[in-house]
């Protein structure tokens, strides 16, 4: 059971991290906070709205120069995808705090269980917390790395060469009051321009491991345990994943459908930039590829985690019907049984628009290359 509890605490150990960060910009959603943590959510949602106009009047200022605007373009789509998510979980504060807690809730009872119970539902939360944690911080942290440091590396070859220094802001963006090179505010810009945040993978991960432990316990379920007590609790662990999925859908569905139609006309708008380019320097390459990276992994992860949990509750069907149910001659158990039969298969939904599957990610590459000839045709 030690190795168990050394899982659990490197899975809670990447959740605190989440926490921090989240936190840090007044988002991850407390039961009681003070007035300072909600004032703190309302400045980074204020400074985001700034960068995002300040986006949209350089798309405005530069709409005769395809290229020029569709840089720009990209980037306010980030920015407001960034914005939703953090609005998201501020609207929906009681609804995320309900998950965690029913979710911490299983993970204690299923950690008091057989460790072989314990080690399924672990393994997806393990995956989540020793793979896709780092791959997703180490590209998120690229992508502000290299954001930041294109106008940098620009402005010290300036200052080392003698010339006059043309200061730049990592986004480009037009905005109504004048910054003066240098400035206070110059710095200021320069230093609120780029924030994430990654809440949706931790909770479905947790979802997959308690459909994981259910399916394990159901398919392994020797015939003289088969009783009443032990259908009941099937049932009601099954009633809470799918009352766990449906809050996870309803918090998320607009988030999932926004990001995904965004990152379509993102990556459209990319590759149309890449193939207009005649020379392209390293830095360009690298911010170009990091960040395609970074949307094709995001859309990966919400198909992916929508998918397992798809294939998780059909699973659980199955397993439920090979039950020695039939030697059984409780009417209970069978009621139990025919229950769990009869819920249809899970399947996250976007605004009930679009079923969040493996599908998702496919319809995203196809739309943003059929955007990419649109942009073609036109520009042509």
């Amino acid at each position: 059971m030690k190795e168990q509890e050394d899982k659990l605490k490197e899975v809670k150990k990447k959740v605190r991290i989440f926490r921090l960060v989240m936190s840090g910009v007044g988002i991850w959603p407390y039961e009681n906070p003070t007035i300072y943590y909600r004032l703190l959510a309302c400045l980074v949602a204020f400074l985001l709205l700034q960068t995002f106009c300040g986006c949209i009047n350089f798309i405005v200022a530069n709409s005769d120069n395809l290229m020029i605007m569709l840089n720009g373009m990209g980037l306010s789509l980030s920015i407001s995808c960034v914005m939703l998510k953090g609005g998201s979980l501020i609207y929906f504060r009681k609804d995320n705090i309900r998950m965690n807690k029913k979710l911490e809730e299983l993970i204690d009872k299923q950690m008091k269980g057989p460790e072989d119970v314990c080690n399924v539902m672990l393994e997806p939360m393990v995956v989540f917390a020793r793979k896709i944690f780092y791959l997703i911080y180490c590209l998120g942290f690229g992508m502000v790395l290299v954001q930041w440091l294109r106008p940098t590396v620009a402005m010290t070859k300036q200052y080392m060469h003698g010339y006059n220094i043309t200061y730049r802001r990592p986004f480009p963006s037009v905005y109504p009051w004048k910054i003066e090179p240098g400035s206070d505010l110059w710095k200021f810009h320069f230093f609120v321009d780029s924030i994430t945040t990654w809440f949706y993978f931790s909770i479905a991960a947790q979802i997959i491991g308690q459909f994981s432990a259910l399916n394990y316990e159901i398919s392994n379920l020797k015939v003289e345990d088969v009783n009443n007590d032990k259908m009941k609790d099937f049932v009601e662990r099954h009633q809470d994943l799918m009352d766990l999925c449906q809050t996870l859908g309803d918090c998320n569905g607009l988030i999932v459908l926004v990001v995904t139609l965004a990152a379509a006309i993102i990556l459209c708008t990319l590759s149309f930039q890449c193939s207009k380019m005649e020379t392209i320097t390293v830095g360009e390459l690298t911010w170009l590829l990091t960040y395609i990276f970074y949307k094709l992994l995001q859309i990966f992860l919400f198909a992916w985690s929508g998918e397992i949990i798809k294939k998780k509750s059909e699973e659980l069907r199955d397993n439920v019907y090979g039950i020695a149910w039939t030697d059984k001659a409780d009417p209970k158990v069978n009621h139990a049984v025919r229950f769990m039969m009869h819920q249809r298969p899970v399947v996250l939904q976007a605004l009930g628009i679009k079923p969040i599957s493996a599908e998702l990610f496919s319809g995203v590459v196809n739309t943003s290359m059929s955007y990419f000839f649109l942009l073609r045709t036109i520009s042509e």
